[in-house]
């Protein structure tokens, strides 16, 4: 790398900031990483946020760290942000609202409002590239006008936005960013106007939307790095569009797979194909060239490790345990799970949905229940993978993955490729999103398409047949169930004991 330029890729996940040092070929330099872990704030009504001040100031101090790790200049910054996140900001430039993440649910409530004025759904699906959910601005922003004191003339950002804010002085996001908020037209590269109408928000309490880079720093940037006093900035890209890019799965019949805490299977497309978008999926951009098509999952490594915490399952070493769960036959357990601990996105948008365990009996053991939960996730990959295959009319080939559970685990690994019935490609960087970033940067500023950039494989699963037929009658299993459970009825206590009184 000694003489080539180099790239800052900056990647604000929902645990962690990081700060890298990378090549235009995406190679990282060697000891340039910093990472600074967080923990957003969580209630028991469903809310998920963090605070705006605070989280800048922990990437900040990310950047800090790896731009001190080098004395040659940075030619561009690239920057991951999680996708979704909604920011009110006053008319003095201070937020007057938390970071709402997406795993804030408080505003389900909002969606039976939201249904009656968009036409049912489908039609706002289709144009928006998003369902109604909680996870979006639509749901956000309705629940906010509705049981919070908000200002008048509030303007309503991203995280990725107000750190920018900081940095630049200016209000300015990307078309990345725009399209994952539920408030763009995919079509018309535009804000969605009938949104907009329906939640009664002006296009002047929205962020302009360019991918051009800033080209007036504020003065923190040249005093406290010097090293990216003329670098080119470029604003946030989702982290999703990051990882497929950091991943190498940016070419036809390349599927990218991420299992972190949460898990997303996705694919990208050029923005100019029309197609139908099935209820499971969704659509955002990368750029408006590129489109990202794909389904998300509330559930991934929470669910092992909220199966191994209640289950008492701690006392093993991770790969005592996983020498035992190896050992057992594909779903012979006989147990069918809906993995729904966080409620649901992908397939069925549903937010009320909970965990179900079917099949527990005298003989069931606590290993039987934490490998039904590692198939559980996967069988869910599956369902939206057939989606992706019909939607795309494509072949899948192979399936890159970053994620670190998976890098942590060759049994779910092989797990995830029996249930897909796909070759799983494990790539040598587990920090994909952040690679993404750099990437994208370095293909802004002239240094290399992101096509051309070499993709780093390590090891791969390819799919057992026996195993995959015996996941193949699993998930017509868990499908039946969920199916049977398709109208969830929400549990009031209180209005139960109400009944029995009377």
């Amino acid at each position: 790398m000694r003489g080539a330029p180099l790239i800052l890729a900056v990647d604000v996940g929902t645990s962690s900031a990081r700060a890298c040092l990378y090549d235009a070929a995406g190679r990282p330099a060697a000891r340039s990483e910093v990472s600074l872990p967080y923990q957003p704030e969580f209630s028991a009504d469903g809310g998920a946020w963090v605070s705006a001040p605070r989280l800048a100031r922990l990437t900040l101090a990310a950047i800090d760290g790896a731009a001190a790790r080098t004395q040659r200049p940075i030619a561009a910054v690239g920057v991951s942000t999680f996708w979704h996140s909604l920011l009110g900001l006053g008319a003095n430039g201070k937020p007057v609202t938390p970071v709402l993440l997406w795993a804030d649910q408080r505003s389900a409530a909002a969606l039976p409002w939201l249904r009656a004025r968009l036409g049912g759904g489908h039609a706002y699906h289709q144009r928006a590239g998003t369902p109604l959910h909680p996870s979006f601005w639509p749901a956000k922003l309705r629940w906010l006008a509705t049981t919070q004191q908000v200002p008048r003339g509030t303007r309503w950002i991203s995280f990725a936005d107000y750190l920018c804010l900081r940095l630049f002085g200016e209000i300015r996001t990307s078309v990345s960013m725009a399209s994952a908020t539920g408030l763009w037209h995919r079509r018309r590269h535009d804000w969605d106007e009938a949104s907009l109408a329906a939640l009664g928000v002006r296009r002047t309490a929205l962020p302009e939307v360019s991918d051009e880079p800033f080209e007036r720093p504020a003065a923190i940037v040249g005093r406290r790095w010097p090293a990216l006093a003329g670098a080119r900035w470029y604003p946030a890209w989702g982290d999703g569009a990051c990882a497929n890019v950091g991943s190498g799965a940016v070419r036809p019949g390349t599927l990218a797979l991420t299992i972190g805490t949460s898990s997303a299977l996705r694919a990208v497309v050029p923005s100019a194909r029309e197609f139908e978008l099935p209820q499971s999926l969704w659509r955002y951009a990368i750029d408006r060239r590129r489109h990202l098509v794909g389904g998300a999952f509330s559930e991934g490594g929470d669910v092992y490790h909220w199966l191994r915490l209640t289950l008492r399952q701690t006392a093993a070493s991770d790969a005592e345990l996983e020498r035992r769960l190896k050992a057992r036959t594909a779903a012979a357990h006989g147990l069918v799970m809906l993995p729904f601990f966080a409620g649901e996105r992908s397939p069925g948008w549903r937010p009320e949905r909970r965990a179900v365990i079917a099949g527990l009996s005298l003989a069931t053991t606590p290993e039987d229940v934490l490998r039904a939960g590692l198939e559980a996730v996967a069988l869910q990959l599956a369902v939206v993978l057939a989606d992706l295959r019909s939607a795309l009319g494509t072949p899948v080939r192979e399936i890159l993955t970053g994620g670190a559970a998976l890098h942590q685990s060759d049994l779910w690994s092989q797990i995830v490729a029996d249930a897909l019935a796909a070759p799983l490609t494990r790539l040598a960087d587990a920090q994909t999103s952040a690679r993404g970033a750099a990437l994208l940067a370095a293909e802004r500023a002239g240094l290399g398409a992101i096509e051309a950039a070499p993709v780093p494989r390590v090891r791969r699963f390819l799919p057992r047949a026996a195993a995959s037929r015996r996941y193949r009658l699993a998930g017509r299993r868990q499908q039946a169930l969920y199916q049977r459970l398709s109208t969830p009825l929400p549990i009031d206590v209180d209005n139960v004991a109400k009944a029995e009184e009377q």
